[in-house]
């Protein structure tokens, strides 16, 4: 009998720039833990400085186990540190009625973003039974205030909110990481094109500076790719007023197609082509560049 594999669950936290906002939040988490250490020292209140200390603590050894690499790991930790922390306060101080708490909601959603499915559901589910410890334990050991059933109908409302949080998390999680799925098809479907069109795809800014050109151009201009980038385009051609033409029709007509022009390779080689160009505008900085193709007509 043959088993169908499981389609491999979304891992954001495989994905470079999310691995490198999470190191960022890391070290958010332990700066705002040490000023929350400092602010509530000063203010005298009892305990809860050092539990402050502690996430931070945590949140510094997540920040390293993401560099060697165990991301996930440090993920937990980082989020379990967190919740103990926030329990223990809440059952000294103010039990169900703690500021503190409202954080686990927060916690869940993040869970359900960055854990797996089964890493997010013990941890939700950890989460809730241990502020029921925690009320527990502040009722009936510390005997800190008498049972009250208003609060349990609180925690009642508190783990339905950490529910419903991990599941938003966990829905989100799969959408974007079909969104990354799609775009790195899409990427290797495009870089494909271009790494085996013929015709030589080419960027250059107004100063005639290659700043993008396609494999296909190691056999047009005699040199790889990488040594072309950077290089600027107009010695390559035999009339330079025939290239001047063609860049200063440009921003008249917006764009020029199968202009037949010379180019001269290295020595006495010599390649007739025709020169496709537009003007555009790039999508990160705005300037204007010029984009074309370039076919080897000889």
């Amino acid at each position: 009998m043959t088993t169908v594999p499981r389609a491999a669950e979304p891992s954001l936290v495989d994905e470079p720039r999310v691995a490198h906002a999470l190191r960022v939040t890391f070290i958010a988490i332990s700066a705002s833990a040490v000023a929350i250490s400092a602010f509530t020292l000063f203010l005298k209140w009892p305990l809860i400085p050092e539990l402050a200390l502690a996430g931070a603590a945590s949140s510094l050894v997540a920040l390293l186990l993401s560099h060697s690499g165990r991301i996930k790991v440090g993920m937990l930790l980082a989020l379990l540190s967190i919740t103990y922390a926030v329990l223990h306060a809440a059952a000294v101080n103010d039990g169900i009625q703690s500021i503190g708490l409202a954080i686990l909601p927060v916690l869940m959603v993040v869970s359900g973003l960055l854990l797996d499915r089964r890493r997010m559901a013990l941890f939700a589910v950890a989460a809730i039974l241990a502020t029921f410890g925690m009320l527990f334990i502040r009722y009936f050991v510390l005997r800190a205030e008498e049972f009250s059933s208003n609060d349990m109908g609180d925690f009642f409302i508190f783990a339905l909110t950490c529910s419903t949080a991990a599941l938003i998390g966990r829905l989100l999680a799969v959408r974007i990481g079909e969104a990354f799925r799609l775009a790195r098809d899409i990427e290797s479907r495009y870089r494909c094109i271009f790494e085996n069109v013929h015709d030589v795809y080419y960027e250059m800014n107004r100063d005639s500076v290659l700043l993008e050109v396609s494999p296909a151009s190691a056999a047009l201009f005699g040199s790889p790719r990488e040594e072309m980038i950077g290089r600027p385009l107009a010695p390559f051609w035999m009339k330079q007023s025939d290239f001047d033409a063609l860049r200063a029709a440009l921003p008249e007509q917006g764009r020029v197609s199968n202009r037949e022009m010379v180019m001269r390779i290295s020595g006495a080689a010599v390649r007739h082509v025709l020169v496709n160009a537009s003007l555009q505008k790039g999508s990160k900085t705005g300037d204007e560049r010029i984009v074309g193709t370039i076919r080897d007509a000889t």
